[in-house]
């Protein structure tokens, strides 16, 4: 099996229409011989301000769980999205996700949880239902998608208990 360097140029010939993305839990994922990429920027259609709270775009490719991108609009955050870019062009094969906020299982229910997601990695898209509950998710295509930035538009959302900001705490892309 061929190993993806994080320099190596993804081929152009690459045929979306026949990619296909499959939701999984991560935990069923091997990701041991996969190569993580490294997000460098990241931007977000609103953020929700809160005292002594970074949820800002970037907070959602830190490497942390307690942390969190939160939007900040009225409402349960339809349409909002969070993008985020890449060193270069990177032929994606695995997203990972931590959707919610994972500062602690109470706050993971009390906010906004993704239900459905469009995700669009680079000239590709594709629409995802994710179940509720604590478990990291994982997006695999059927083939490597060329890509230097990942967008994560929300469709629908699990209510939170006493919030209404929808979180994801944590986007990771890998290759092979």
């Amino acid at each position: 099996r061929e190993t993806v360097s994080e320099t190596e140029k993804v081929p152009e010939s690459v045929d979306l229409a026949s990619v296909q993305a499959v939701r999984k839990d991560a935990a069923n994922v091997d990701l041991s011989s996969s190569v993580q990429f490294n997000f460098v920027d990241a931007y977000a259609s609103s953020v929700v301000v809160q005292e002594g709270y970074d949820n800002s775009a970037m907070v959602a490719v830190d490497g942390l769980l307690e942390t969190s991108w939160q939007e900040g609009v009225d409402g349960n955050g339809e349409g909002q999205y969070l993008e985020v870019y890449l060193d270069g062009e990177h032929a994606i094969k695995y997203l990972v996700l931590n959707l919610g906020n994972w500062r602690s299982s109470d706050w993971f229910y009390d906010n906004n949880r993704p239900k459905s997601l469009t995700i669009q990695v680079g000239e590709y898209t594709t629409t995802q239902e994710f179940p509720d509950g604590q478990i990291e998710q994982c997006i695999e295509f059927s083939q490597p998608v060329p890509a230097s930035k990942v967008r994560l538009t929300i469709n629908s959302v699990y209510d939170g208990r006493d919030w209404q900001d929808t979180c994801i705490a944590e986007v990771r892309a890998y290759g092979e």
